[in-house]
């Protein structure tokens, strides 16, 4: 919740037509993870997006934590395991896809609300053998 009392929740959606409002992405019956904020009554959708990829395998990406930033950035926590997950080009030297289906990949989104434009992304590769 930020100082206006806004809510924010992330999750996974499995629906492709997911309520988005200012967002950006694209739902996929594998599963999506979502960001969405609602006002204080939660009777208005103030922002919402998709947060995934589109190739991987049968599992999809998923949001498991939300925090917020004193600018109003909204940081995700989750995991992925597609190999196009959305990264911008500060990050991409970091890592530039998921280790994708097999695996799966921890991630921690950045996302300014007020712009449309890919969060920034950090990976780390989490499963095991």
């Amino acid at each position: 919740m930020d100082s206006l009392g806004d809510a924010f929740v992330t999750g996974t959606t499995f629906s492709t037509t997911f309520p988005t409002h200012n967002g950006f992405g694209a739902g996929n019956a594998r599963g999506v993870a979502f960001v969405t904020e609602l006002n204080p009554s939660g009777t208005a959708l103030l922002y919402s997006t998709y947060l995934g990829g589109t190739v991987g395998g049968a599992a999809g990406d998923s949001g498991h934590g939300i925090a917020l930033d004193t600018s109003g950035n909204i940081y995700v926590a989750g995991q992925t395991f597609s190999t196009d997950f959305p990264t911008n080009s500060t990050i991409t030297a970091l890592k530039a896809t998921s280790a994708g289906a097999a695996v799966g990949t921890s991630f921690i989104s950045k996302i300014n609300p007020a712009l449309s434009a890919t969060p920034r992304c950090l990976f780390f590769v989490s499963g095991w053998n």
